[in-house]
Order: C-alpha cells, then sequence, then structure tokens
C-alpha cells in the first residue's frame, strides 16, 4: 500500500491500495496505457464561436436547434434531452483530459514514474504554452446560439476539472517541477478567482440549484490549489451549512431539483457537490436544520439500488454508478452499510468525480 499526503481534500491520507487486489493493478495497466496514448491536444484545436482561440467554449446541454426557423435560431430548450453537439470540442477534450490526468497520476505512482511526463506535456500544452494556452475563464460554457454566447450555468462544466487537481497533487509527489506546478496553480488560482468575481461567477452563486452548490465546490477546490485565497475558501465553507440549510427538506431531498424532468439525477448531482465540500472542508459533521448531508447519502441509498422506484419526474432510464464520495462519506461518517450499497453499484470510472472507489478504500 502506498500512501500520499496531500492538501486537496484535506483528509489524513489518500491511500492508493491497488496492490492489494491484483485486478486493480491489471485494470489500471490497460487504462494507463490507452490514456498515454492520446495526443497532447489544446484549445485552439477546436476553432469554433468565440473570438479568442484561446477561449474555451461549449453549447447549453439542452437547447437544440429551433424547428420552425430556416437557420434553426434561437435555439429552443427541451429539458432533458440532450444535444449531442454539448458534448464535443473543448468540453470532450477536457472531460478526456480531466480522466487521464488522475490516471495517468497514479499510474506514475504505482506502475512506472515515465507517465508523468506524458501527462505533464498534455498539460503544458492545454494550461501553460503561451502558444495554445486556454486562458482561465468560462465566459462562453454553455451557450444558446441565436440567444447568447454564454451562460452563468455554464461553469458546471469545470466541475470535472476536480480531477485534474487532484492528479496534479498525485502526480507532484513523483515528479517535482517547481516552474511546471507553480503554473499549474496560478491557473487554477485565477480560474477561482473568474468564479469568485465573474458576472457569470457571480450569477452562479446565485441560482440556487445543483449549479450553485458545483460553483462552491469548485471553489473550494481551486482556490485551495491556487493558494492565497483563503476568503475564498472561508465563504464557501459557511455556504455548506446555508445549502444544507436552505435547499434540503426534512426527508433529506433537494426539493428545487424535482422540478427537472431529471429530478432523481440532478438530486444526486446536488448532493455529489455537497460531497465534495464537506470532504474537502472536512465538514461532514455540519448540519443543517434538517440534518447533516448523512441523510441526504440516506435518502438516496434506496433509489441508486432501484431507481424505478423513485417518485418524481424522470424522463429516461438511467444507470447509476457508485461513487467515491459515497466510498468516502461511508469511511468519514462509520457507515459500513452506505459502502456496502455503493459496492453493488456498477463500478465508477476515472472520468467520475475523484475515479474509482477503490482509491479511498
Amino acid at each position: 500500500m502506498i500512501f500520499i499526503n496531500h492538501d486537496l481534500l484535506d483528509l489524513t491520507h489518500l491511500r492508493l491500495c491497488a496492490g492489494h487486489d491484483p485486478k486493480h493493478m491489471t485494470m489500471l495497466r490497460a487504462d494507463a496505457k490507452r490514456a498515454a496514448d492520446v495526443g497532447c491536444t489544446s484549445v485552439i484545436d477546436y476553432p469554433g464561436f468565440p473570438d479568442n482561440p484561446h477561449d474555451y467554449y461549449s453549447l447549453a446541454r439542452y437547447y437544440h436547434p429551433n424547428p420552425e426557423t430556416a437557420d434553426g435560431l434561437p435555439y429552443v430548450s427541451r429539458d432533458g434531452i440532450l444535444n449531442p453537439s454539448s458534448i464535443t470540442g473543448p468540453k470532450r477534450a477536457m472531460q478526456q483530459l480531466a480522466a487521464d490526468v488522475l490516471c495517468l497520476a497514479v499510474a506514475s505512482v504505482l506502475i512506472d514514474g515515465a507517465y508523468a511526463p506524458v501527462i505533464m506535456a498534455r498539460l503544458e500544452k492545454w494550461f501553460l504554452n503561451p502558444q495554445t494556452a486556454m486562458r482561465p475563464h468560462l465566459n462562453h460554457a454553455q451557450a444558446k446560439r441565436g440567444i447568447n454566447t454564454g451562460t452563468a450555468a455554464g461553469v458546471i462544466d469545470a466541475h470535472i476539472w476536480i480531477n485534474i487537481v487532484l492528479g496534479l497533487e498525485i502526480l507532484e509527489t513523483c515528479q517535482p517541477n517547481d516552474q511546471f506546478f507553480g503554473g499549474m496553480r496560478d491557473w487554477f488560482g485565477r480560474l477561482a478567482d473568474w468564479l469568485y468575481t465573474s458576472d457569470h461567477g457571480i450569477s452562479a452563486r446565485a441560482i440556487g440549484n445543483n449549479i450553485t452548490a458545483w460553483w462552491a465546490a469548485m471553489v473550494m477546490v481551486f482556490a485551495r490549489y491556487g493558494g492565497n485565497r483563503h476568503h475564498m475558501v472561508d465563504d464557501v465553507t459557511h455556504m455548506y451549512r446555508d445549502l444544507l440549510d436552505t435547499k434540503m427538506d426534512r426527508w433529506g431531498c433537494f426539493y428545487g431539483e424535482l422540478g427537472r424532468t431529471r429530478s432523481m439525477h440532478y438530486n444526486l448531482f446536488f448532493l455529489n457537490a455537497l460531497e465534495v465540500l464537506a470532504t474537502c472542508g472536512n465538514l461532514w459533521g455540519i448540519a443543517g436544520r434538517h440534518g447533516s448531508v448523512c441523510c441526504a447519502i440516506d435518502y438516496m441509498m434506496p433509489y441508486l439500488q432501484n431507481p424505478r422506484i423513485w417518485p418524481h419526474p424522470q424522463i429516461m432510464k438511467e444507470t447509476y454508478r457508485g461513487s467515491a464520495l459515497i466510498a468516502i462519506a461511508a469511511r468519514k461518517l462509520s457507515r459500513p452499510d452506505i459502502g456496502d450499497v455503493n459496492n453493488t453499484l456498477a463500478r465508477p470510472r476515472w472520468g467520475d468525480i475523484l475515479g474509482p472507489t477503490w482509491l479511498w478504500i
């Protein structure tokens, strides 16, 4: 078993215990080989509508071409129905990068340090090389064509980038490089500044649903990694209790999500954001007027086992995977029963928040 001390998640240790189970090592080797074969790309490789090619962009997930106009504009909302174009381009590339960074960082520690420079080269091209680097903002995320060139809700695109920060902290233990890691800390610190002070960021904070919860989680992670932003960390730490107080009912449900056409998905998504906040800030013991985040986990457990019994709107059948976040909650809350349920679900992937469950058991 290998232990890595790190700051991001405010745990005593991140335990990389693949050596206890050979199948984990077999899967890791295969996943790392695949990830290492992916070439270097950057945001400028995906030309789109922003005036500056260094700007990230994506389309709103549930907005589609207007069938009543010749040019399809303005796009129209079909809540819960995915527009396939919304998960292509820079968004898809960043999702892949987040998964690969975490995978290759772990493989660098457990298998071969030669994986470290492979992923560092990809990060260098996307974030640090002045010729190719993305600018640290999401002004053009989840745009609605014919309506705007970006939305406050677009900040949610960056939630999976939490895996990049975790991967960086793991990577730094086996491949010290002050210039590279200093540059990455600066980039994510500036992204935290943008989330905290920009018009889109301020609006995302005020929306009040899962977007707000993830805004707080991202500010927590990126501000801590960027350093010297204690006021942001303190602010979102206080927000954690407020979210429990104002958004969770006495059963542990986030009732503001129940009007969505994928209400179970978004209720769980809200919970995931609070689990990130609780993990990063060691906030598991804090409770709102109806209880702690443990109440929300208990509320969701029966439905994760059998989504068909969910009593609220859900326009499609969905399969829910196990979660590293629930595995952490089970350990932090001394609730092995939660962990047992989590282990019955489908296997998490590197592209899920905090990656596979076995990293955290």
